[in-house]
C-alpha cells in the first residue's frame, strides 16, 4: 500500500481490435527512482488486480520506468506474463 499519491502527469487511452488500454505516467517521489516506484507497486514483472462479483474480469497492470517517470498500462486483454 502507498503511504503517498505520486501526481499524474499524463492519462491517455489508447484502442485496438484487442479491447482498450489506459496508461497513467506518474511522477515518483524525491529520492525514488522510477523502477523503485514500480517494485513497490508491485508491478514488475505485472500486476493482477482480480475482478469482483459485479465486474469478474482481471485487470492487469504492467510498469514502464522512464528516466524520472513511470508509465502504468491497464487493461482487461493481456494474458500472464510468464518468464
Amino acid at each position: 500500500m502507498l503511504t503517498f499519491q505520486p501526481p499524474i502527469v499524463a492519462e491517455s487511452t489508447n484502442c485496438g481490435s484487442g479491447g482498450c488500454s489506459r496508461e497513467i505516467t506518474v511522477k515518483p517521489p524525491a529520492g525514488q527512482t522510477p523502477e523503485a516506484l514500480a517494485e513497490e507497486l508491485g508491478a514488475t514483472p505485472q500486476l493482477s488486480i482480480p475482478g469482483s462479483f459485479l465486474d469478474p474480469r482481471t485487470v492487469w497492470v504492467s510498469a514502464r520506468p522512464g528516466d524520472d517517470t513511470l508509465v502504468l498500462i491497464a487493461d482487461y486483454t493481456s494474458s500472464e506474463w510468464v518468464p
